[in-house]
C-alpha cells in the first residue's frame, strides 16, 4: 500500500494497521487503539503531501544545464556580484530592550571582501548545484589556453592537456560562445573561476587579441570540392599521397606513419598530423612546429577517444581556414571504427555496426578536400595488420568504396 487511502486503512484488522504505521513511521502503534493508529497515518501522509507541494514550482537543475544559453546567465550574475560588492548606504539598525524606546543601538555595517565566499541570497530558489555549495573567487587573474571542443548541448569544453579529455578541462557557457562566434577545434586564451565548489572551472572572459589573430580567410564549409591535386613530394619513403586524396593502406607501423608525416612537412608546404588511436606507453614521438603527433592512450573510454578523434578533425578544419594544408594519419583506423560502434552502442558487439557509427567515420572521411592551389587536407587511414575479419563485409560494402586510392 504504497499511497493512502482512508478507506483501506479503516477495512485493516488491529494487528494488520500496526504493522502498516510501523512502515510508514508511527513511533510504538502497539500501544495505540485502531482509531488513534488511523490518525497517526493521515498526518504523517499529510504532512508528506504537503511538503511535495512546497517543492513542486522549484526548478531542478544540474551543473551542466546551467552553462547553456538559457541558463548561464546565473554565471553571469554570480561573476557580476563578486566584482561588485554590494555597498551598503544605510545602516542597519535595531532597538535594545534595555534601553528606552526611542533610543536606537548602531551596528557598523561591516563592508564585504571579493575574497571572501559569495552568499546568495534567497538560496532555496536556486539548483542544488548552487544552493549546497558556496561559490568561491580567486583574488589573481589565472588564466588558461587550450583547443575549444563543443558539446552537442551547446556549452564548451576548453581541453587543457592536447585534444584528449582530462578532468582538469574547462567549461564555457554556450552564451558566451555565442558572443565570440568561437567554433569547434579553436585554440583560445581566457580567464578562469571557480563558480561551484567541487565542480570544473569556468571560462568567463575571452583573450580578444588571440581570437583577432585566428580570423579566418574562409570558412572551411563553404569551400567548394576540386579534382585531387598534385601528388605530394617524398625523397627518403616510397610513398605516393596527392593533394585532397583519401588513402587507406595497410603494412604500416606507427614508425612508418611518423616518418612519412615529418618528412611530408619538411619537403612541402603542408602541415601533418597523426593521430595514433590507442597509442601504448611506449609509444614516445616528438612532435615539431610543422608536425603534430596525437596519442590516444589505450586506457581511455571509446567515448573519450571519439571525442579526440573529432576534435582533431575539427583543429584541422580551422587550420585549413587561415591557410594552412594539412595531411592527416589515422593510425589503427579499424579499431577506431570499433570504438565509435562501442561509444553509440554502449556494448562490445562487433557482429553488425551501427548505423550512426559508421556515418562519423564517414563524416571524417568527408573533411577530405582540394580547393585551391595551396590550400588542401588529405587523409590517409592505416591499419598496420590489414582488415580484421569480422569487419570485411562492412568496409568493403561502406567503407572502402570512399576512399580514392586503396593499397
Amino acid at each position: 500500500m504504497n499511497e493512502f487511502n482512508i478507506e483501506q486503512v479503516e477495512k485493516l484488522r488491529i494487528h494488520e494497521l500496526r504493522d502498516y504505521a510501523r512502515t510508514v513511521g508511527v513511533p510504538s502503534p502497539t500501544t495505540m487503539k485502531k482509531q488513534e493508529l488511523i490518525s497517526k497515518i493521515s498526518e504523517i501522509f499529510e504532512n508528506k503531501e504537503s511538503s511535495i507541494t512546497s517543492h513542486r514550482g522549484e526548478e531542478e537543475l544540474d551543473f551542466f544545464s546551467l552553462l547553456t544559453s538559457d541558463k548561464s546567465s546565473i554565471f553571469n550574475k554570480l561573476l557580476d556580484r563578486a566584482s561588485k560588492p554590494d555597498k551598503k548606504t544605510d545602516k542597519p539598525t535595531f532597538v535594545d530592550n534595555n534601553t528606552k524606546p526611542t533610543e536606537k543601538v548602531t551596528i557598523k555595517a561591516v563592508p564585504t571582501s571579493a575574497d571572501e565566499p559569495y552568499k546568495i541570497p534567497n538560496r532555496s530558489t536556486y539548483s542544488w548545484s548552487v544552493s549546497q555549495n558556496e561559490a568561491t573567487y580567486s583574488s589573481q587573474n589565472e588564466t588558461m589556453s587550450g583547443y575549444l571542443d563543443i558539446h552537442p548541448d551547446g556549452y564548451g569544453i576548453v581541453r587543457k592537456n592536447g585534444y584528449v579529455p582530462d578532468d582538469e578541462d574547462v567549461y564555457i557557457t554556450e552564451s558566451l560562445i555565442k558572443k565570440q562566434s568561437l567554433k569547434k577545434g579553436m585554440y583560445i586564451k581566457g580567464k578562469i573561476k571557480t563558480i561551484v565548489v567541487g565542480k570544473p572551472k569556468i571560462m568567463y572572459e575571452i583573450d580578444y587579441n588571440d581570437i583577432v589573430a585566428y580570423k579566418a580567410k574562409w570558412d572551411y564549409e563553404q569551400l567548394p570540392y576540386s579534382p585531387i591535386g598534385d601528388t605530394l613530394y617524398l625523397d627518403k619513403n616510397k610513398f605516393e599521397v596527392k593533394q585532397g586524396e583519401r588513402l587507406y593502406c595497410k603494412g604500416l607501423d606507427i614508425k612508418d606513419c611518423v616518418g612519412i608525416a615529418e618528412e611530408l612537412a619538411d619537403e612541402n608546404s603542408c602541415y601533418t598530423k597523426v593521430i595514433n588511436f590507442r597509442a601504448r606507453p611506449e609509444d614516445d614521438f616528438q612532435s615539431n612546429q610543422k608536425m603534430e603527433i596525437i596519442n590516444c592512450p589505450f586506457n581511455k573510454t571509446e567515448i573519450a577517444g571519439l571525442n579526440t578523434i573529432e576534435l582533431v578533425v575539427e583543429r584541422v578544419k580551422r587550420e585549413a581556414e587561415i591557410g594552412r594544408p594539412t595531411v592527416l594519419f589515422l593510425y589503427g583506423f579499424s579499431e577506431m571504427i570499433r570504438s565509435f560502434n562501442v561509444a553509440i552502442e554502449g556494448f562490445y558487439d562487433f557482429s553488425k555496426m551501427n548505423a550512426k557509427a559508421i556515418n562519423k567515420v564517414k563524416n571524417i572521411l568527408y573533411t577530405a578536400k582540394n580547393t585551391l592551389s595551396n590550400l588542401y587536407i588529405t587523409i590517409v587511414c592505416v591499419d598496420k595488420n590489414g582488415i580484421p575479419s569480422d569487419m570485411e563485409n562492412m568496409m568493403n560494402l561502406e567503407i572502402l568504396p570512399l576512399f580514392n586510392t586503396i593499397r
